[in-house]
């Protein structure tokens, strides 16, 4: 198995969005997954930010309670708004807003597993391609059918709007 060899903040910071991740696809709230977890929310808050060390037995409660595998707390992941930037070429892909949140608690909602293997199909294609063309195609393609997937048309293709206008104006 290849290592990765991640510094301490960026190691805390991957597990932390696996966690986000997963409480998001739960639809709960920091104070619900605390409560079940039985830690306090603002420690759940830091854990997510990847600021303080978790302790190993809470990612086996969250593994338990979530009935998610401990392992892949250990796996590279993204969040969706990530995702769906880097398909979108933005030059402001770090950054997190509000309206980056509010993609990932749709994305990652159980009935939308479809439109995220989309993203993902989609950003390998635009990886293995070199032309502007083709590129253009698959961005259109892919933003179009993650709006159909996830049924909210108007919202995915306003946020997909906002990204590019990011991505202009940083040129």
């Amino acid at each position: 198995m290849q290592s990765d060899h991640l510094d301490n903040d960026t190691f805390l910071k991957r597990i932390g969005t696996v966690i986000q991740k997963c409480r998001i696809r739960e639809g709960e709230n920091q104070t619900y997954m605390a409560s079940r977890i039985h830690v306090a929310q603002p420690a759940l808050s830091k854990y997510e930010q990847g600021k303080v060390n978790i302790p190993v037995l809470t990612l086996k409660e969250i593994s338990d309670a979530y009935d998610f595998p401990i392992t892949d707390f250990f796996v590279d992941v993204e969040l969706p708004s990530r995702t769906f930037k880097r398909l979108l070429r933005s030059k402001k892909i770090d950054e997190y807003t509000e309206d980056d949140k509010q993609f990932d608690e749709e994305m990652l909602r159980p009935e939308n597993r479809k439109a995220l293997r989309v993203l993902s199909s989609a950003n390998t294609l635009l990886d293995n391609n070199s032309d502007k063309n083709t590129e253009e195609v698959i961005v259109s393609f892919a933003v179009e059918r993650v709006a159909a997937e996830t049924r909210q048309v108007e919202r995915i293709l306003k946020y997909a709007e906002l990204i590019q206008k990011h991505r202009r104006s940083a040129k």
